[in-house]
């Protein structure tokens, strides 16, 4: 797990409202609609979506786990 005792609440939280509101923009994928590439026998948007889910997962993960009064 990531130790979050270097920053303070304030810091750490401004950091996780940024790190979701670029990800709220980022899960429009435009400029992997029309691709027919594969990786590792999956599509190229197919393996975006997942790593996006994984990610934003984490950034919510740690909006919950936070201290509160930390």
């Amino acid at each position: 797990m990531i130790s979050t005792q270097h920053f303070s609440k304030p810091t750490m939280t401004l950091g996780l409202a940024i790190a979701a509101i670029v990800l709220f923009f980022a899960r429009h994928d435009l400029w992997l609609r029309d691709s027919t590439s594969l990786v590792g026998g999956l599509p190229v948007s197919l393996l975006y979506h997942l790593a996006y889910c994984v990610l934003i997962s984490a950034v919510l993960a740690a909006f919950l786990l936070r201290k509160p009064g930390a």
